[in-house]
């Protein structure tokens, strides 16, 4: 993992966000992409890319796909 990833990774896992509307957590800390995993069923985890989960975070956290 690059030192940027690195970074992005260590400030961002364990936030709460939401998957399509859905309460959600960034997870993965030690993975090269995160992953966003919905907190009740359906329960669903998609993997986004640390600079991705930086810039959904600092635009309110709503992530889709």
């Amino acid at each position: 993992m690059d030192k940027i990833t690195e970074r992005l990774a260590n400030k961002h896992a364990g936030e709460t966000c939401t998957l399509n509307g859905r309460s959600a957590k960034v997870v993965g800390r030690l993975n090269e992409f995160a992953t966003i995993s919905t907190l009740e069923e359906p329960f669903i985890s998609v993997e986004f890319a640390w600079p991705t989960v930086e810039r959904v975070i600092n635009n309110g956290g709503k992530f889709r796909f």
